[in-house]
């Protein structure tokens, strides 16, 4: 879900409500701790849980409230610096993102 939210990220706006779906979920037991470090770097607030209405549906909605935090690890911060990264191997020449 990181690298979808990071892509759209400069198009939501402050109205703009954000779901995101097995937010603690057995099966998918890194979403939740993911939107936690959104919530605590200030990126995003929880404007609705849908397990306070409906318990076991693990939808949570959002709204932008801050910047997107920087990638973390060696791999991501190169990659948002334009590099390229293959295998583990990092490439020099710098990589080009045209936005349509």
């Amino acid at each position: 879900m990181d690298p979808v939210l990071r892509q759209i990220w400069h198009l939501c706006g402050p109205d703009t409500v954000i779901g995101v779906d097995d937010v603690g979920r057995p099966e998918t037991p890194s979403v939740g701790p993911w939107l936690d470090g959104l919530v605590k770097a200030g990126a995003v607030e929880i404007v609705f849980n849908s397990d306070e209405t409906a318990p076991n549906t693990f939808i949570r909605f959002l709204k932008k409230t801050g910047d997107y935090p920087a990638p973390k690890g060696i791999a991501a911060r190169l990659r948002s610096a334009g590099f390229q990264t293959v295998a583990g191997a990092v490439h020099a020449a710098p990589c080009r993102h045209i936005e349509s």
